[in-house]
């Protein structure tokens, strides 16, 4: 049998190629229509609302830290000050790949007035006949639509999301976050640089491309992941299981949360993996051997400080960075070198949001190659699909 991880790189590729052929010739003039509506409605609105659930919150934070980066009062989902109210002048923006997300329609639902004026609200999403389009329409918003199919749609599900023979990418949804992102990313980055959408399509998604992971690497996080939990088979074992806790701030932090998702899904059918974003509700304390995994494309110094007691108790540490040779990297035991990042941070533990997506490549890469290795530990240890759909959350 090969080793998956060492296909990391061919998955990497062809997942870029991917996303970043659409949209396709037939369909450019309006994916470019969409995005200059998309922009022009941020500039008038007053105020941004993102709303999403699961991963494709995960993408509508990551939009809200660039737009704010861009002076734009925005606001997410996941945010507890996210208003109760949209006025007229507000706009929001919905992530759902099959448009009927409960959680998404209960956020865009209430730009909904039928006497007052209307919040507009902007639905990216596959399906057009979806209850969030239709919310869309009598907003007088509009449909952003992204390649895909609905989840419910089990044709060759397995084949196409696991093995590769039909998508690069694993587990259903994530073709449709980034694609949703890619869409984003594009129409910003045409505002910010003043450049053509498809031209900073194609410069920016080169750029993503032009990176090469290493499986070396990748297998080395492998080995220090701990195993999941086996529950049939722990009445005789008395020690603590070991977990993975998984950080970062501001852009690194979404793009860790992202992974904590992910990775908590990657378990057999009687078996669950310990995962913890570090901001999780209340204490992660972390025990000898946990793994804890941190995204900071700088290496910045507050890390090296934050992980210094886990080292001291026996805990090990994974960097995720541009800078091996950074305080970070350091005190890692093993890292993930993933270019993007331009310095080494020292002044503080703020990650400065940057307003050109351009400079946000170390995250998009960093993301993209996790999608990579979830491929290859999904194909390492032969995950059932039954056993992934079982870990989905409910609360959705």
């Amino acid at each position: 049998m090969s080793n998956p991880f060492q296909k990391i790189p061919e998955v990497y590729k062809k997942s870029v190629e991917k996303i970043s052929s659409h949209p396709q010739k037939e369909d450019e003039k309006e994916y470019v229509e969409n995005a200059r509506k998309f922009i022009d409605l941020i500039r008038k609105s007053e105020r941004v609302i993102w709303a999403g659930t699961g991963r494709q919150e995960e993408m509508a934070n990551f939009s809200t830290r660039l737009i704010k980066a861009n002076d734009k009062q925005t606001f997410c989902s996941s945010d507890s000050s996210i208003p109760y109210e949209y006025g007229s002048n507000d706009m929001v923006v919905a992530l759902s790949s099959s448009g009927e997300t409960k959680r998404t329609i209960h956020y865009a639902e209430s730009a909904y007035k039928p006497i007052a004026k209307s919040t507009p609200v902007v639905a990216i999403t596959n399906k057009e006949s979806s209850t969030l389009s239709k919310i869309a329409d009598k907003t007088n918003g509009f449909v952003v639509k992204i390649p895909g199919k609905s989840k419910n749609d089990r044709t060759e599900y397995q084949e196409r999301q696991f093995s590769g023979t039909h998508e690069p990418l694993t587990m259903g949804g994530t073709l449709g976050e980034l694609y949703s992102l890619e869409f984003i990313l594009d129409a910003i980055g045409s505002a910010v640089t003043a450049k053509p959408v498809m031209d900073f399509h194609e410069e920016f998604w080169g750029e993503v491309k032009d990176y090469d992971p290493s499986p070396k690497q990748f297998q080395q996080l492998y080995e220090m992941l701990p195993e999941p939990i086996n529950y049939l088979e722990r009445k005789e074992k008395k020690k603590f299981p070991n977990k993975t806790i998984i950080g970062g701030l501001e852009l690194s932090g979404v793009i860790a949360r992202a992974l904590s998702i992910r990775l908590s899904h990657c378990a057999g059918e009687n078996e669950e993996r310990l995962i913890n974003y570090y901001k999780d509700a209340g204490n992660v304390a972390a025990r000898e051997g946990d793994l804890t995994i941190i995204f900071s494309g700088s290496g910045q110094k507050f890390w090296k400080k934050t992980l210094e007691p886990i080292k001291e108790i026996g805990g090990n540490i994974f960097a995720v960075t541009s800078f091996t040779d950074s305080p970070l990297g350091k005190i890692s035991d093993a890292h993930l070198e993933v270019p993007g990042r331009k310095r080494i941070r020292d002044r503080s533990k703020l990650e400065d949001p940057p307003k050109n997506p351009m400079q946000s490549l170390y995250e998009i890469r960093a993301f993209i190659a996790m999608e990579a290795f979830i491929h290859a530990l999904v194909e390492e240890e032969e995950i059932s699909l039954k056993a992934v759909e079982n870990k989905h959350s409910q609360l959705t």
